[in-house]
């Protein structure tokens, strides 16, 4: 089974709703919603690489609130991913720009809404974050 190490990076707004990212259907898992995640560059701090995928997605600045100690996530049995997640606020959400290599559209949602019911590593993500 193939094993990646991801950060997974739950931007929050002021009125407390997270942004979720519509995968591209150029990447895997296309269509799936999800924070923003990538890849930890070598030699790289994991909350560096929080805030560098972020900016690189949306074209947002943010500031890491608190990062929650890694955990696992099996994928349907065919990927195992090692995930650090953080919790990110920004601020001036005007300048939101996706890259559209990434991803095809956005939504800011609320802790409750169904949609992160839906998605289970998000859930998990959020769980480990304390945010629900």
């Amino acid at each position: 089974m193939k094993t990646l190490c991801t950060i997974h990076a739950v931007a929050q707004r002021e009125d407390g709703k997270i942004l979720l990212l519509q995968r591209t259907d150029e990447r895997d898992r296309p269509g799936k919603w999800n924070c923003v995640t990538g890849y930890i560059k070598e030699k790289e701090p994991a909350e560096e690489a929080v805030l560098r995928e972020l900016q690189e997605e949306t074209h947002l600045e943010g500031m890491l609130v608190k990062t929650a100690d890694p955990y696992w996530f099996d994928l349907e049995g065919k990927l195992r991913m090692l995930i650090i997640a953080s919790l990110v606020s920004v601020k001036g959400t005007d300048s939101l720009h996706i890259d559209e290599r990434e991803s095809r559209a956005f939504q800011w949602v609320a802790l409750d809404d169904p949609m992160i019911q839906k998605i289970p590593s998000l859930k998990l993500c959020l769980k480990k974050l304390g945010m629900i």
